[in-house]
């Protein structure tokens, strides 16, 4: 599943090197393109969708390929789905390293890798490898913190 924002998702170039990426593999691709999925063809094993829900898509997920925003990032390690990171820009970098620090994925400038590099990324990455072991580690910590419920609780706590 690849998204890459709301907001800074006119990337041509990297929704392309990831769809020739994916030619012949044995994974289906799903590319979240907000106005750029109008003009875009895509090949057999490759569904482009303007706008996609994230949640269900990340659900059923090998692995992300994102732009690092804090939600996506985020979202995708509460389900134990491992990331390959392309940050444009803000926080992204900085997510990108803690992910890749954390073991539960890899960044890679879609803007210059090329398709063979990406692949790579993509067959280690929808393996049952040490990145998604390192992402459902960090799924299962979420969970036993309490998650979106325990964080609502302390700042209701803060505030009192």
């Amino acid at each position: 599943f690849t998204a890459l924002g709301s907001q800074i998702y006119h990337q041509p170039r990297m929704f392309e090197v990831v769809i020739e990426a994916s030619r012949g593999q044995p994974w289906q691709l799903v590319l979240a393109m907000g106005g750029l999925a109008d003009s875009m063809r895509a090949p057999p094993g490759v569904q482009v969708l303007g706008y996609a829900p994230q949640l269900q898509l990340l659900a059923r997920a090998q692995a992300m390929i994102s732009h690092g925003g804090a939600n996506s990032v985020m979202e995708a390690l509460a389900l134990g789905v491992p990331l390959l990171i392309s940050p444009i820009c803000n926080d992204q970098p900085h997510n990108a390293r803690f992910v890749a620090a954390a073991g539960a994925g890899v960044t890679c400038d879609l803007s210059l890798a090329s398709a063979e590099e990406v692949r790579g990324h993509l067959a280690a990455l929808c393996s049952d490898g040490a990145a998604r072991a390192a992402a459902r580690r960090i799924a299962d910590s979420y969970r036993a913190a309490g998650g979106a419920a325990r964080a609502a609780e302390a700042i209701e706590a803060l505030l009192r």
